[in-house]
């Protein structure tokens, strides 16, 4: 009993001698619109979804021979343009409109581009507003619509 009243008055003094909070966090960031805003790919990794640990590999020293990379300019009314399309395999086209599958929790991204294609596109990262990095993957199935290969970007902020 002695134990349990000593507990009890240590217990009791820590959360007494916590100091108080000052100031406000501010409201919650909107994360639906912390993408908005231009994005260059800056790195490229290969996920093979057909091994049995789902090997991956970084290609990012590699992919500056593939020329400029993808730039694309998300717009706050869920439009979207390509800057430059890149060689990354995306179905983005030229121009198109987006939307989350869950504005206050979002995993993926669905685009339809100008030309009627559609595409998700998973969050590996999700990027506040003040954020500078973003990180996306891409996933294509093979013919017999098993997924084989995601294609992981590392987007920053222009």
């Amino acid at each position: 009993m002695k134990k349990i009243l000593i507990s009890l008055t240590i217990i009791g003094a820590v959360i007494a001698c916590r100091p108080e909070r000052k100031g406000e966090l501010g409201p919650d960031p909107d994360l639906a619109y912390g993408i908005v805003g231009r994005w260059r790919a800056a790195e490229l990794s290969i996920t093979d979804f057909k091994t049995p640990l789902g090997d991956e590999l970084n290609v990012s020293e590699d992919f500056s021979t593939l020329g400029d990379p993808l730039e694309i300019t998300f717009n706050r009314d869920n439009t979207y343009q390509v800057n430059n399309p890149g060689k990354v395999p995306t179905m983005f086209g030229s121009s198109g409109t987006w939307a989350f599958n869950n504005p206050e929790f979002p995993s993926k991204m669905g685009i339809v581009n100008n030309n009627g294609q559609t595409d998700t596109i998973y969050l590996r990262s999700m990027a506040r507003d003040y954020d500078p990095v973003w990180k996306i993957q891409i996933r294509r199935e093979n013919c017999d619509n098993e997924l084989y290969v995601g294609y992981n970007l590392t987007l920053i902020r222009q």
